[in-house]
């Protein structure tokens, strides 16, 4: 029989149990072995330990990506087959066999037990390369949320800023010219003239050093996303995309959007239950009746910030757009310039669904914005079953 290591993995640590065979009664094994598996350390010793060991194949969990690239790219370089196992696989299987909860030990052994009782069965673990195309534009769309993360915090403070140095623009929307402008950036020379002249005049009390540094800050993040767009466009193109790359066409979506989408949603598998089918649940409603709750549907709406989270406070309770800002401003940029403009409207059976969908309620009198969010939440959710579909052919 292989060897086969299971692996927890923390922050600067795992642990690790090792099994030649599976086990038959999991429970009563863990609780006689437990300190058989033992705790290596991220040094050199704890690789060292760890590849002593020997093992034939090593199952992680690919949650905490950054963590265990470490240790499975030493691992992958020695030699040893890596498998990865989803979460909510892994959450399952432990149950079943009755470990302990939140227990580190209990995990490593529960995975190398999976391992063991899987082994060469590949419907049971997941198609996750650290160095392949998909997971290298996962990435740069993980960076690019995390840049987005910040670009938040620093405008917010800018906008505070500007209240009282330069009120005038405090609360203009467009804002990319005007934070270059602030920073010292080079700015077409009409928009220079007019930011000149509208500072010169103001009543505020004049752009700070600390204002002029936050604006550089913002300037420098928003090129390093625009830098990891264009990274994530060529990668886009790879054939290991292709099902994907046929849906986002029956839609009209451009490279740009359509990269920016797909960084989001890949692997559509991480929204799909352990059997591969979509996650729908029956719960009882508030009026006491049952209904559906189509869990892997709004999870994709989410991602692609489309989804709705609650914001409450005290007594105030509401919901507002949750997700990435990005793929929202996406969505809604091929909206104005693919599905309004006629001329540009998609000729496939879908482009001209969503064409005529928003035609439907334009002459219905609703508002303007309140149509094109519907269209686009419209939109989503069809796209989400028309790639189910293409992905299971």
């Amino acid at each position: 029989m292989a060897r086969i290591v299971g692996l927890d993995i923390s922050n600067s640590f795992i642990y690790a149990a090792s099994l030649d065979h599976p086990v038959d009664q999991p429970r009563e094994w863990f609780r006689e072995n437990r300190e058989m598996i033992a705790r290596y350390d991220a040094e050199s010793a704890g690789i060292k330990a760890l590849l002593a060991l020997k093992p034939d194949y090593a199952v992680l969990e690919p949650t905490g990506v950054h963590y265990g690239k470490l240790w499975a790219d030493h691992l992958a370089g020695s030699g040893v087959k890596l498998l990865w196992v989803g979460h909510a696989q892994l959450k399952s299987y432990r149950l079943t066999l009755r470990l302990p909860n939140k227990n580190d030990q209990a995990d490593a052994f529960a995975l190398a037990q999976y391992g063991q009782c899987h082994l060469g069965q590949s419907g049971y673990f997941l198609a996750f390369d650290l160095h392949s195309t998909g997971y290298q534009l996962r990435q740069s769309g993980l960076q690019i949320r995390y840049l987005e993360s910040l670009t938040t915090e620093i405008k917010n403070r800018l906008r505070q800023q500007l209240s009282h140095e330069w009120p005038e623009v405090s609360q203009s929307k467009t804002k990319g010219a005007l934070w270059r402008f602030i920073a010292g950036r080079a700015i077409p020379a009409r928009m220079q003239t007019i930011y000149g002249r509208c500072l010169e005049s103001s009543i505020g009390s004049g752009l700070s050093d600390f204002t002029q540094f936050l604006a550089n800050q913002l300037v420098t993040i928003e090129d390093k996303i625009s830098q990891i767009e264009a990274e994530m466009v060529g990668l886009y193109h790879n054939p290991c995309f292709a099902a994907y790359q046929r849906v986002f066409s029956q839609y009209g979506f451009g490279d740009r959007v359509a990269s920016c989408i797909l960084s989001h949603i890949y692997p559509l598998e991480n929204f799909l239950g352990t059997d591969g089918l979509e996650i729908v649940e029956t719960v009882k409603g508030n009026n006491g009746k049952p209904s559906k709750r189509y869990r892997s549907l709004n999870s994709f709406k989410l991602m692609l910030g489309m989804g709705l989270v609650e914001d409450s406070s005290g007594k105030s309770e509401r919901w507002i757009p949750g997700g990435s800002t990005l793929c929202r401003l996406s969505l809604w940029q091929w909206l104005f310039t693919r599905i309004e403009v006629k001329r540009s409207r998609p000729k496939s059976d879908r482009g001209q669904q969503v064409s005529l969908e928003l035609d439907r309620l334009k002459a219905t009198g609703t508002p303007i914005k309140l149509v094109r969010s519907r269209v686009i939440r419209k939109a989503v959710e069809w796209l989400f079953y028309d790639l189910l579909d293409a992905l299971s052919e």
